[in-house]
């Protein structure tokens, strides 16, 4: 709870806020039924002044960024591990396009709070598809370079 004096207008905006979203002329006409979601809903809520009502458009998604790979080996790396992370260096370059493909198709686009929970879930699972697309070939890289790292330690490149 806020100090009276630093309120300002937030509480009636965030009633107002939760109200929209469950659709409802008043707070205290929400179903017990849904008072968990309810309290989600208000916790994961931001309490800031200056918040648009209406959400402002969503921004153009930008260019992929590029990778930094090694350009030097270290002499002690074994050379199937050196082949293997050339491989998905120049697989990685060759895929760029293909990558800028999978984020403007698979993208879920902006969260909104107006959601319901069930499209809040929906989105989350093809932003993580999203992310999972445009970062296996990185993980498996980083993959590589991190086993020979740890293995180092133990006498193995």
């Amino acid at each position: 709870a806020l100090p009276r004096e630093q309120r300002g207008g937030l509480y009636p905006k965030t009633w107002s806020r939760f109200n929209n979203h469950f659709r409802l002329a008043k707070y205290c006409q929400l179903p017990q039924s849904r008072l968990s979601e309810a309290v989600a809903y208000l916790t994961q809520l931001d309490m800031t002044e200056g918040k648009q009502a209406l959400p402002t458009a969503t921004p153009a998604l930008s260019p992929a960024p590029e990778f930094a790979f090694r350009t030097d080996f270290p002499a002690d790396m074994h050379t199937g591990r050196k082949d293997a992370l050339r491989k998905i260096q120049s697989l990685m370059a060759g895929v760029g396009a293909a990558r800028d493909v999978v984020r403007l198709f698979c993208h879920p686009g902006g969260k909104s709070m107006r959601m319901t929970l069930d499209e809040k879930e929906i989105y989350d699972a093809l932003y993580q598809l999203y992310c999972a697309a445009d970062d296996s070939l990185l993980a498996a890289y980083r993959a590589l370079d991190a086993g020979y790292k740890i293995g180092r330690q133990y006498g193995r490149g």
